[in-house]
């Protein structure tokens, strides 16, 4: 996670999903996985889950589809966000993955 964002932002959070076993320049290295959720936390609350449900456009609690292998979750922050943000990709299938990150989102600018 970057460390610009502040409290009222909205940020989109990317992944690339790939197949390991294959080269990174074939055609077969981007895929799309079985499952794919995003998780985050701020501040150590309750942790929220964004499920990709085959959306292919961006909106606020959404995960979407870029292109095939691309896609992007867009989270609203608000006021009392503040603090250490912890977040995480999970997906099953080809490309299965777990990447977790963490950062800070920054108290709203005066």
């Amino acid at each position: 996670m970057e460390q610009g964002y502040y409290e009222g932002d909205v940020i989109d959070f990317g992944i690339t999903v790939f197949d390991p076993t294959q080269p990174p320049n074939s055609s077969t290295y981007l895929v799309d996985p079985t499952t794919l959720v995003f998780l985050y936390s701020a501040n150590g609350t309750a942790t929220v889950t964004l499920t990709y449900t085959n959306a292919s456009n961006p909106a606020p609690g959404t995960v979407w589809r870029l292109s095939l292998g691309l896609y992007k979750a867009r989270v609203v922050t608000a006021v009392g966000m503040a603090g250490k943000w912890v977040i995480a990709w999970k997906s099953t299938g080809i490309g299965q993955l777990y990447k977790p990150d963490y950062g800070v989102l920054n108290p709203a600018p005066l």
